[in-house]
């Protein structure tokens, strides 16, 4: 996956130019919108940013989160035994938990290989949105399929806890294979780009300022530091109503590839489509963005 700052991987300009940014924004449209966009540079706020990711995620219909934790712990299920055949019971509680954990790992990356970006309300200061992303010479930590990678063990002590099994053993065997699937697809996206692109790892909004814009602009502060190292941006995604958000004329996604289904034997050689943990099948999309920045022979 290659090594940071080696020679093939020139080190992102992100920290030169992203405080830039930043303050060009503070000036312009952000203001308008009452919304301030800031750099997320040390873990005092990382209470308060892992609930609006883990609730984004597990407290709306988002089908990755969905398939991993399964039908059994579905936002309104059915009870069962002691809770009751056929009454409706509440999942919120343990779902927001399960995503919890993942959304903390993936804060902890981010903040630590990668750049983090939140909208906040500008008068309220609460937070609004979250982008956790990585740059191209460190794009490898998104593989999370062995422990014994470097940036594995030092993120895991820091997690200090494994995954929560609240919501039982089947939900952690889908939540570790879908560790292997995105690093499947990144790979596959990565390899497609003339060199390493930028890397989305997780997009979420609060609940109340969903469709207000607060994602556009935090994916669009990406866009501009990955148009300034000339470089591509890739992300994972699922459905028609996210492909069609990203794939939008105002953020420019293209398709990158086939879709991925969780059925496909090169990523699970056991056989995932004759294993009962997997009989709903998931099926998801890498995305392309191309750098906008042209180069000195072609201006």
């Amino acid at each position: 996956m290659g090594l940071p700052f080696s020679k093939a991987t020139p080190p992102s300009s992100y920290q030169k130019t992203l405080p830039k940014y930043l303050e060009t924004k503070l000036k312009e449209e952000t203001t308008k919108h009452n919304v301030v966009i800031e750099h997320v540079e040390s873990e005092s706020d990382m209470t308060a940013i892992v609930a609006v990711m883990a609730r984004s995620f597990a407290l709306t219909p988002e089908l990755s989160f969905d398939w991993i934790i399964g039908s059994d712990f579905a936002l309104a299920g059915e009870g069962e035994g002691d809770e009751g055949e056929g009454e409706l019971v509440d999942h919120s509680e343990k779902r927001v938990e399960f995503v919890e954990w993942a959304m903390r790992w993936t804060f902890h990356t981010c903040l630590e290989y990668g750049v983090i970006l939140v909208a906040k309300n500008k008068a309220t200061g609460n937070i609004l949105g979250v982008i956790c992303t990585l740059p191209p010479e460190n794009n490898f930590a998104a593989d999370t399929t062995s422990l014994l990678r470097f940036h594995m063990w030092k993120i895991g002590m820091k997690m200090k806890s494994s995954a929560p099994d609240i919501l039982g053993k089947d939900s952690l065997r889908r939540f570790e294979f879908m560790g292997k699937m995105q690093t499947f697809m990144h790979m596959q996206a990565a390899a497609a780009c003339d060199k390493k692109p930028w890397y989305i790892f997780v997009v979420a909004t609060s609940l109340e300022a969903q469709g207000t814009g607060c994602g556009t602009m935090l994916l669009q502060a990406i866009h501009h530091l990955a148009d300034q190292d000339k470089a591509d941006t890739i992300l994972e995604t699922a459905g028609a109503a996210n492909i069609g958000f990203y794939c939008r004329p105002a953020l420019g996604y293209q398709l990158c590839g086939p879709e991925v289904s969780s059925a496909d034997r090169r990523i699970n050689k056991n056989g995932s489509d004759d294993d009962p943990v997997f009989k709903a099948v998931f099926k998801a999309q890498t995305l392309v963005r191309h750098s906008f920045i042209a180069t000195e022979e072609e201006k």
